[in-house]
């Protein structure tokens, strides 16, 4: 796998689900996010905004990066955001 701050990093399957940092979702790489096929982004922190909300669809889940996060709570709600970026066409 890539790493993670250098650039967006493909999970081999399914070619659709890119896994990232931060950083990966930065200024400077909306070229490489718009290159790689991604149209949909969860955002799953507390404070950051979205980078680019005229060019992606977000989904934002804040999840307090802590130990004790229940982070579960959340993933009915990402599967169907990412089932809706599928549906379209589209990667996330």
């Amino acid at each position: 796998m890539a790493s993670i701050p250098d650039a967006t990093a493909v999970l081999g399957e399914p070619p659709w689900l890119f896994v990232g940092a931060q950083e990966s979702v930065a200024r400077e790489r909306r070229d490489l996010l718009v290159e790689r096929g991604v149209t949909h982004i969860i955002n799953a922190t507390v404070n950051e905004p979205n980078a680019f909300p005229e060019r992606f669809e977000y989904l934002r889940v804040a999840v307090p990066d802590v130990e004790s996060t229940d982070i579960a709570r959340h993933f009915g709600k990402a599967v169907g955001f990412v089932g809706e970026a599928r549906a379209a066409g589209g990667g996330t």
